[in-house]
């Protein structure tokens, strides 16, 4: 076999995920299956899987819109499993589903798009700080922390 150019560039012992919708959600199954994976992020996707029954000790994330009202949140059944160590839970507020994807930024009409009202720009940079945080500390063993970089931004909710 010939070595991938990549052979010297990767680093499969540091292994991080992250999806939006439904890649979110394959995120959390990932973790729960590969022992491999060592840390993921969902970005407002809601989960489904094997997940709902059990749980995994990984570090996770879960960065969420704001559902409409009447929508029911099946990840507070989901994730009611994870321990709180490992487990953190936010929402951007004044953000819709699209708000974690460039969709908006091409397409700059609300009820089109379905993004929320947070400024478009500062929402791609709050959630890019929370996930670089998040990978530099369970990845590269930085001192960083999500809840404390959730905590800079008054358009960051940290749920319990």
């Amino acid at each position: 076999k010939t070595a991938s150019f990549l052979k010297n560039h990767i680093d499969i012992s540091q292994i991080g995920v992250f999806g939006h919708s439904q890649g979110g959600a394959a995120t959390a199954q990932a973790l729960l299956d590969d022992k491999r994976i060592k840390a993921g992020i969902n970005l407002d996707g809601a989960q489904w899987g094997s997940l709902i029954d059990t749980t995994f000790s990984q570090p996770f994330s879960y960065i969420s819109s704001v559902w409409p009202e009447g929508h029911t949140n099946i990840n507070e059944f989901a994730y009611r499993n994870l321990p709180s160590s490992t487990f953190t839970n936010l929402t951007l507020k004044n953000s819709g589903h699209s708000n974690f994807m460039d969709i908006p930024l091409m397409v700059n009409l609300s009820y089109v798009n379905e993004a929320g009202t947070i400024d478009l720009i500062k929402g791609h940079e709050i959630i890019n700080a929370l996930i670089l945080a998040f990978f530099n500390k369970h990845l590269k063993g930085q001192n960083t922390d999500i809840k404390e970089v959730a905590k800079s931004y008054s358009a960051v909710e940290l749920k319990q």
